[in-house]
């Protein structure tokens, strides 16, 4: 049940931002999402409708919104307290290390990554101000 309500939160948002994704499908079949990612038991397919060179930073912050979307769905279905220390580095990591989590984090470092020389602007320094 968790699952479904991870995917459901990043197809929330990806659906929200029609300027960015364009979405192909979301799935909660492990056959289907291991076409995609090996570890994977159910995700959402879609892709970012513009270029990197072409993001604004609005559209910079969906992306990231969206990517971590998935945890904040998992944290409202667990009745965790969404507090703002709750999403410190500090207590992401024990998290993040988590396996179930390897696709996502995967799928969000290597955004950063082709991102980062693009805005000018350092990986802590983008988080911190997160």
């Amino acid at each position: 049940m968790s699952n479904s309500y991870h995917e459901a939160g990043h197809t929330l948002l990806a659906f929200l931002f029609p300027n960015v994704f364009e979405i192909e499908y979301v799935t909660l079949d492990p056959i289907k999402s291991k076409q995609n990612d090996f570890e994977s038991v159910g995700g959402l397919k879609c892709k970012i409708i513009k270029e990197y060179n072409k993001l604004k930073p609005l559209d910079n912050d969906c992306i990231i919104l969206t990517l971590f979307a998935g945890f904040c769905a998992d944290d409202i279905f667990n009745k965790i307290e969404i507090s703002e220390e709750n999403y410190e580095p500090k207590n992401w990591a024990p998290k993040l290390s988590k396996k179930r989590y390897e696709g996502d984090v995967e799928k969000m470092n290597n955004y950063l990554v082709a991102i980062l020389p693009l805005i000018n602007l350092g990986q802590v320094q983008y988080f911190s101000n997160c």
